[in-house]
């Protein structure tokens, strides 16, 4: 049982802005909430202590809380009986101090009042500045610290904004004309480098568990998952409205589309990349419960790492201390049930789609009257099920359902993205490219326009009823039958052999897969075109039996609604030769921009899982947003809507306080060291009250009415509060020794990211190429077990940022480990903060380290004064008198310049920010 924040007295204490009774219900919440609280089916003794009317009732031993009179209380006496047996928290639980003992009476004495959660209420207009909010909030006796000096200043802006050292003729060029004004335009200056969105997007990658890879046993990679880092560095650096990103974030493939300012690509749907950032295991036992395990992980990136809620904690049961329940939770996991995840190609540039468009116009314009097509389709017996004449015609099965003709441009169908499927418009014939003939319109084939183009065909979502599913298919590409959202085949068919198949065909040929294993389970086939190459399907069906088994005496085989015939061959060379033209154009085409995006699919609507276990199934959990993220009746999702459109619309609603308070919340702490809350993850009831409620309130309803991240960031750094120096008094240590005021800056350790980078800088050695594909992680002989990669990369990540060495989830890179980087296995708000030896001798051993410090000390040997420029590149100031007679070496040379960078880049004065 989680035990009340010490710092959230001390701020009680010293006689900041507190809410009393704000404070008793979180620490009743952390305390007593998991056996007294929300949660019906778990409540200890039928006590529920989370709303007033619960606690003041009257019980047959007495009132848990008598409001005015703490002594007569059963709460109070409780948790300070001295007999074991009945103190509460019970067992092995650490009783509440003194201290909160007194914060618990004094609450009670007031009346107890129970006011709604703080961070569910709207959201309240702000009183002036910065500077003015945090000052009348001081104690008594407690003056702000002085401002920090220019070179301090400077250096902690150019971390705090970019994560980079400044140049020295910066910090000169400041010294020598320090004026807000000045300040102000180097600041500007700041915000729009692309090193903004680098730095500031590894904040938000961490709130996201951001991977590239899917951990467990053998760690298999997460293809394409960096365009998805390379979309979030540019959303940040185009000042995009927060609500923007969000929504991008949540239903980018649904909403108006953003076109990028030089490809013209539209980007929008990018955003949704981030719920594949889950684990995810090769060979799960139980498939329901793996994806499950999924859906959990993509609500805690929605609740923990963009709203401050703890979802997921409603997976098996309500919420113990957050009005979220257990059916709030299987409703928000539908909408992502009824999405699917894909790797497919995004809307191409203006310029490639207007050619595509071209091209399908023209190619449809050669095709032949449709009334002439259908009567030589009627003569051949090709209509109503009937056998094509040709010989290299599918067999009928002999069964009750006929197949039957499926038309692919009926909207209800399959599902194609990219360019190769989905170019036949509905009432035309096209000419095949591969040779004379035709192709039924709607038809399964991915070479109408051309070989070059990829792409890929979705059906809509079925249920399992057979022992097989196959395909008759012809040409190059894959396909694949995928069960209950499960993927992971594509690296290790342990436990689902036989569910992807790759075709290398120039004849017809029937692929199976084995599905009896998931009856009743749902599913959905996909055909892959990779390009170049053409991908044909022209059967697809359920069966008992083998469809080449023989003799075929089963009468329960169906057509799938997808079925499809392939029509017979003629000769129309004419046709083939008008389009000649088109197929070199077509080839000419460059190939799609592939991403993992996430795309509407069939509505699925799992019930409510006792105990969250699928094979318990409760009341129905119909997709809703829940009333806690602004859900109502009036944004329920429609049918054939997964529901993520209503959710981005609630989320992102000015009136809707979570999303703005928890992104303002983390922009204050990663600027000034400490958030107004000490949980940047859990706003709700086991989180702190915030120290500056109505501050907290004023950055978030910045970011409410339309501002972007970058505009907040200028707001807080062109503070007053931000440009004070760490200075420490007895009085100030007396007074607030957390700092929880701000009266101070906190004195911060650099992260391992900045470090590197810092290095890499100063030995001039940086590459400061934005985006692309990541670099290998350099591996070390240590660095062993399932999943090792197969190379290595460079020991220097080939100079680039760190931002863009590959992170994978079991093989962490030792130095960004030992500086507190988290595990991306769940999303991350605020690292943790140690002080811890490995962190010492990591940068005293580290050969990365001993090489850039021999780099550093090569340039500076080419400078006029080497050991000034060792000081300003790496301490961000010029050394003191003391220390120019302490460091400058009796001989300067390579060797011992490289001792003494590398001495200094263990120093105290390059790892933190004064």
């Amino acid at each position: 049982m989680a035990i009340f924040p010490l710092t959230l007295l001390t701020c009680a204490l010293w006689g900041g802005v507190v809410d009393l009774p704000q404070q008793a219900r979180s620490l009743l919440a952390a305390n007593c909430d998991a056996c007294h609280g929300r949660d019906g089916a778990s409540r200890a003794a039928s006590l529920r202590l989370d709303t007033f009317e619960d606690a003041t009732a009257e019980r047959r031993r007495g009132r848990a809380i008598v409001p005015g009179d703490p002594d007569a209380s059963l709460v109070i006496q409780r948790i300070t009986t001295s007999n074991s047996d009945d103190r509460m928290p019970p067992g092995d639980h650490v009783p509440l101090s003194p201290d909160e003992v007194d914060l618990l009476r004094t609450w009670i004495e007031q009346g107890a009042t129970y006011t709604p959660h703080w961070a569910w209420e709207p959201l309240q207009p702000g009183v002036g500045s910065i500077d003015d909010q945090l000052t009348d909030a001081l104690p008594n006796g407690l003056h702000p610290a002085p401002p920090a000096d220019a070179t301090t200043w400077i250096r902690r802006l150019h971390f705090d904004l970019t994560g980079l050292p400044p140049d020295p003729s910066l910090v000169d060029a400041l010294t020598a004309n320090d004026t807000p004004a000045y300040r102000a335009g180097i600041v500007d200056a700041l915000l729009a480098r692309e090193a903004f969105g680098e730095h500031w997007s590894r904040h938000w990658l961490d709130a996201f568990g951001y991977a590239e890879t899917c951990g467990h046993e053998f760690d298999y990679p997460l293809h394409g998952a960096w365009r998805f880092r390379d979309w979030l560095v540019e959303a940040l650096n185009a000042d995009l409205p927060w609500a923007r990103v969000t929504s991008e974030l949540i239903a980018g493939d649904l909403i108006e589309p953003r076109q990028d300012a030089q490809t013209s690509v539209n980007v929008a749907p990018v955003g949704t990349g981030v719920w594949a950032m889950h684990q995810a295991v090769h060979a799960p036992v139980d498939v329901l419960r793996d994806e499950d395990d999924h859906r959990s992980d993509q609500l805690d990136i929605l609740g923990r790492g963009l709203l401050g809620v703890t979802i997921s904690c409603a997976r098996c049961h309500d919420h113990k201390f957050d009005p979220i329940s257990a059916r709030d939770y299987q409703g928000l996991a539908n909408m992502f049930r009824s999405s699917r995840r894909v790797f497919a190609g995004v809307d191409q540039s203006a310029a490639v789609a207007d050619e595509i468009t071209a091209l399908a116009a023209t190619r449809a314009a050669v095709g032949k009257d449709v009334d002439t097509m259908r009567a030589w389709i009627t003569a051949a017996g090709a209509m109503g099920g009937g056998r094509p004449t040709d010989a290299d015609a599918p067999v009928v099965l002999d069964a009750p359902h006929e197949p039957v003709m499926n038309d692919f441009e009926s909207g209800h169908d399959w599902h194609v993205d990219g360019h190769a499927f989905g170019h036949a418009p509905a009432g035309t014939w096209w000419p095949r490219h591969d040779g004379p003939g035709i192709t039924q319109r709607g038809s399964l084939h991915s070479g109408l326009l051309g070989e070059a183009l990829a792409g890929t065909a979705a059906s809509p979502e079925f249920t399992i009823d057979a022992d097989y599913v196959y395909w008759r298919v012809k040409g190059r590409g894959v396909v694949r039958v995928i069960v209950d959202d499960y993927i992971m085949d594509a690296f290790n068919a342990l436990l689902f052999e036989g569910h992807k198949h790759n075709v290398n065909s120039d004849t017809w040929v029937t692929i199976s897969h084995p599905v009896a294993k998931y009856l009743g389970h749902r599913a959905y086939l996909l055909a892959i075109d990779e390009g170049p190459g053409v991908l044909e399907v022209d059967t697809v069906a359920c069966d008992y039996t083998p469809p080449w088994a023989e003799p075929r005496t089963n009468r329960n085989a169906r057509g799938l609604p997808l079925m499809q015939w392939r029509l017979g061959q003629v000769d129309d060379e004419p046709l083939l030769a008008s389009s000649n033209g088109l197929l070199e154009a077509a080839a000419a085409l460059p190939p799609p921009v592939t991403v993992v995006r996430y795309q509407d699919a069939s509505v699925v609507e799992q019930p409510v899982w006792n105990r969250g276990d699928p094979s318990q199934p409760g009341e129905a959990a119909p997709r809703h947003v829940p009333a806690l993220l602004g859900g109502d009746d009036a944004n329920r999702p429609g049918p054939g809507e997964s529901g993520r459109l209503q959710l981005a619309q609630a989320v992102t609603h000015p009136d809707n306080p979570l999303l703005w308070r928890t992104a303002a919340n983390r922009v204050w702490h990663h600027l000034m060291g400490a958030g107004f809350t000490d949980q940047l993850d859990d706003l709700g009831a086991m989180g702190t009250p915030p120290t500056h409620p109505v501050l907290l309130d004023t950055l978030a309803r910045q970011l409410a009415d339309g501002g972007s991240i970058k505009e907040l960031v200028r707001t807080i750094v062109l503070s007053n509060a931000y440009a004070r120096s760490s200075h420490r008094t007895e009085r100030s240590d007396e007074l607030d020794p957390l700092n929880r005021s701000f009266h101070r800056a906190n004195v911060r350790r650099l992260s391992g990211e900045q470090l590197r980078d810092a290095m890499l800088v100063a030995s001039e050695s940086l590459d400061d190429t934005t985006g692309g594909p990541p670099v290998p992680l350099h591996l070390s002989e240590s660095m062993t077990g399932r999943g090792r990669p197969g190379r290595s990369g460079p020991r220097d990540g080939a100079g680039r940022r760190s931002l863009y060495i590959e992170v994978r989830r079991n093989f962490a890179d030792p130095m960004f480990a030992a500086f507190d980087r988290p595990t991306p296995n769940r999303p991350c708000g605020a690292r943790t903060v140690s002080n811890v030896p490995a962190q010492s001798l990591t940068l005293m051993n580290d050969p990365f380290v001993h090489e850039q410090a021999g780099r550093i000390a090569r340039y500076a040997l080419q400078q006029d004064a080497p050991v000034h420029l060792l000081a300003m590149r790496l301490w961000g100031r010029p050394f003191t008198d003391e220390e120019v007679s302490l460091y400058t070496p009796a001989t300067i040379d390579e060797s011992s310049l490289t001792t003494l960078a590398h001495a200094m880049i263990c120093a105290k004065a390059f790892t933190f920010l004064p």
